[in-house]
């Protein structure tokens, strides 16, 4: 077969044995295209992590706080059955027949694992119950059982009520970090609100 002038040249010259533009074309990516997209994948990374820790950790307070909010629940159930609220440990043994998949401690503190683990305590004239639980990032979680038939105050005092009537909420906040375990006894509830900023204070919802 006659090979054309073109064909003769690359044979027989310099081009012998070099690919033709063509194939040149398909030698891959060069080392600034591969930083480009390196850098792009860094910048989608520092957008994506941080927004899904902050969705991991709202969920792990929102199931801590669904805990305590069923507990309170069977807990008003049971004041309306008694017209009070047992000791422990029958109001324990009371609170695990209404939410089975709960475990309480009687004053204790609860920490992140077990979780659905809530501490509960309460005042001795059996009209004020306290339950505490901890959400897997370190947060705190409290909630009041306030039954008392007037804003009194409970005696003894053994942790920081509210005196209103009612279902109050209140935690840690969320700046404060992780803390090592929670208690209806807990420092935090005992005294209120403080200047370190430990307790966000009582409120109708749980905070932010």
């Amino acid at each position: 077969m006659r090979r054309t002038s073109g064909e003769a040249r690359r044979a027989s010259g310099p081009w012998r044995g070099r690919p033709d533009a063509d194939e040149g074309a398909e030698d891959g990516f060069t080392l600034i295209e591969l930083m480009a997209v390196l850098l792009i994948m860094a910048i989608l990374m520092a957008i994506a992590v941080p927004t899904l820790l902050g969705v991991r950790a709202g969920a792990q307070d929102r199931s801590a706080e669904s805990d305590i909010t069923n507990a309170a629940i069977a807990l008003k159930a049971i004041f309306a059955n008694n017209a009070t609220f047992p000791t422990a440990p029958s109001l324990i043994n009371e609170l695990v027949g209404s939410e089975p998949e709960l475990t309480f401690v009687g004053n204790g503190n609860v920490t992140s694992a077990p979780a659905h683990t809530i501490s509960i305590g309460g005042s001795n004239d059996g009209n004020v119950v306290m339950l505490a639980d901890m959400s897997a990032d370190g947060r705190c979680w409290y909630a009041e059982v306030n039954e008392e038939a007037h804003p009194v105050t409970p005696t003894p005092l053994p942790i920081y009520y509210t005196y209103t009537q009612g279902v109050s909420y209140a935690g840690t906040p969320k700046g404060l970090g992780g803390i090592s375990s929670c208690g209806a006894g807990d420092v935090y509830v005992r005294t209120g609100p403080n200047p370190n900023g430990n307790f966000t204070g009582w409120g109708p919802t749980y905070p932010n």
